[in-house]
């Protein structure tokens, strides 16, 4: 069973549902939805159990909950949201994070559009790479034919703002045994309230084995605060999204008709 604090879902119903129930009815509604999901197959997938994009739980094959440290980093963000859309990055403090999350917890700035660099990394993501991972891309961690899907919604996280969560594959090889991921990104505001800062979890489900390990992207969903969330498409390119440009044209240049040539022999 995926397990949902009713502390989050009683915040999602007051702010989005205008069910004529009230959102106490709502309420007991969604978490029974919550309750009820099931594991199916051995893919990690996302899963939404509201059309309006109230939450999205992961569910896995196996018989176990949602992972700790996936669940307490979402019920951190979202206390940290208090009413808020995006909540700042100074009041991020890693003693609010329970244990299990923080090895897998990361902060990210964006340096660039669909560039993201770690500023500060729990071990978990050091152990993945077999070195200090501080100061690197965030995309380090994604295979080369994957990066430009990952560039495409990493920048949502900054833009739209959007919470993006994604499934992961590992490539295997000789002493790199299966491996799979879950990576979830929350925005977060700088001094000047600008979203270019990131609170993530990069959790893995298997043996690291010889490092480091690197990923393809077999699922992401975007969900845009305030709005419902979508499946993005693997080959959905940045320029999709695009509006096309004006054209541009000058405005006409006035006469002076007080201005005359004067003509000198000097």
């Amino acid at each position: 069973m995926v397990t949902i604090t009713r502390a989050i879902l009683t915040e999602m119903c007051q702010k989005r549902v205008g069910s004529s129930a009230g959102p106490a009815v709502e309420l007991d509604r969604l978490a029974g939805q919550a309750d009820g999901v099931q594991n199916e197959g051995d893919d990690v997938e996302l899963h939404s159990i509201s059309k309006a994009g109230i939450l999205d739980v992961m569910k896995s094959g196996d018989s176990q909950s949602m992972p700790p440290a996936l669940r307490e980093m979402a019920a951190y963000w979202h206390g940290l949201r208090d009413g808020r859309l995006v909540p700042p990055r100074a009041e991020v403090d890693p003693r609010g994070l329970a244990s299990a999350a923080l090895p897998h917890a990361f902060i990210a700035e964006r340096i660039a559009p669909g560039t993201a660099r770690l500023r500060v990394c729990g071990a978990h993501l050091s152990d993945l790479m077999g070195m200090e991972t501080a100061g690197m891309p965030l995309s380090a961690f994604i295979l080369p034919e994957a990066r430009h899907t990952f560039a495409t919604a990493l920048e949502q996280v900054f833009a739209t703002p959007s919470i993006v969560e994604m499934s992961l594959k590992a490539e295997r090889s000789l002493g790199r045994p299966a491996l799979r991921a879950r990576l979830v990104l929350y925005p977060l505001t700088d001094a000047k309230g600008d979203v270019v800062r990131a609170l993530g979890c990069l959790m893995s489900d298997g043996r690291i084995g010889r490092a480091p390990r690197r990923f393809t992207i077999a699922h992401t969903r975007v969900q845009a605060l305030g709005a419902p969330d979508y499946a993005m498409p693997a080959d959905s390119p940045a320029g999709q999204m695009a509006e096309d440009a004006a054209p541009f044209k000058a405005a006409p240049h006035p006469k002076a008709p007080w201005l005359r040539l004067v003509k000198s022999d000097d």
